[in-house]
């Protein structure tokens, strides 16, 4: 979640068979909660181990 509205732009840098790259993302927040996702999965699906 942003900590505001606004566009932002993330940039994710990784290796890739020797050479470092570097991804870029744009994207807008309008500052609304969102729903947590994550959670609601786990709690919804036993996972074993």
């Amino acid at each position: 979640m942003a900590p505001s509205a606004g566009t932002y732009r993330l940039f994710l840098d990784f290796q890739h068979g020797g050479t470092v790259r570097t991804a870029d993302f744009t994207f807008m927040a309008d500052g609304a909660p969102q729903p947590d996702s994550h959670t609601g999965h786990h709690a919804a699906h036993a996972h074993h181990h």
